[in-house]
């Protein structure tokens, strides 16, 4: 019923998909790396209400056009 992206290179949408997982791992190694900056990170998200609005907009629209790509798949 579903299938998976994994080499479905005649698929441009794959790169929809994945780029989220992509950018998380990379996220996830450089905070592990300088946990500080997370500590920076979540002080600037959380010092203005408008920031984290944004980010949450930003991750619905996101998750918006993941339903559309996965329906046109």
């Amino acid at each position: 019923f579903f299938q998976a992206a994994f080499a479905e290179f005649q698929f441009p949408q794959r790169l929809f998909m994945v780029a989220a997982v992509y950018a998380g791992i990379v996220a996830a190694l450089y905070y592990a790396a300088v946990p500080y900056r997370m500590r920076d990170t979540l002080q600037w998200l959380y010092a203005r209400p408008i920031r984290l609005r944004a980010l949450g907009g930003t991750l619905a629209g996101y998750g918006v056009l993941l339903l559309v790509v996965s329906v046109t798949y």
